[in-house]
């Protein structure tokens, strides 16, 4: 009588050779990973000043477009603050407002008044950005005029960023912009003052 056939029984120490020839592979690459992130950090650790100063993270403020001003209405101005730098920045704390100044500034601007949009503790990767749209008190019919003809006050955006790179060094950036004359119900093309540009 004839039997069917049977699939013989595996014998012990028997294996796959697939995944046999699969271990090695996923062997290296978990070292190769492993040793990549060890050296990474080490780089980090043991970096020069001046390629600390290449590497680390930079922050960068500006305007996303013109402005349009209208009597009676309060500003809103987007600004867009970018990492430009080679690594994250972290802990950022930044913040802005628009403000009618006289102009001439008849002073120096040390800090941003009433700053109003915060963010805290937000991190950005490199060439990641992030909107932050100031805005201020509204504009007075006086001040409307004034500041289209740019004679006696102009409009002014200012912000600040202040954040950390990989090796927890506190840096800053500030920024401030203002209106140049325009016609009423034209786009107000802003440009940099000539103070509160700084960065470190």
């Amino acid at each position: 009588m004839r039997r069917k056939h049977e699939n013989p029984e595996p014998q012990s120490g028997a294996t796959d050779s697939g995944s046999s020839n699969k271990d090695p592979f996923r062997h290296a690459t978990f070292y190769l990973l492993a040793a990549t992130a060890l050296f990474t950090g080490w780089y980090a650790v043991t970096a020069s000043d001046m390629e600390q100063r290449q590497l680390r993270a930079y922050i960068s403020i500006v305007t996303k477009q013109d402005v349009t001003l209208k009597r009676g209405e309060i500003p809103v101005i987007p600004l867009e603050i970018e990492n430009v730098g080679m690594t994250p920045a972290f802990r950022i704390r930044a913040g802005g407002r628009v403000i009618v100044l006289p102009y001439p500034l008849p002073g120096q601007i040390n800090a941003v008044p009433k700053p109003n949009a915060l963010y805290s503790n937000l991190t950005l990767f490199p060439t990641k950005d992030a909107e932050i749209p100031i805005t201020g008190d509204a504009i007075t019919l006086d001040q409307y005029s004034n500041i289209l003809s740019g004679e006696h006050y102009r409009l002014f955006f200012v912000a600040h960023a202040e954040y950390e790179d990989v090796w927890g060094r506190s840096h800053f950036t500030h920024f401030c912009m203002m209106n140049a004359s325009s016609a009423p119900g034209a786009a107000v093309k802003p440009h940099y003052c000539d103070q509160y540009n700084e960065a470190e």
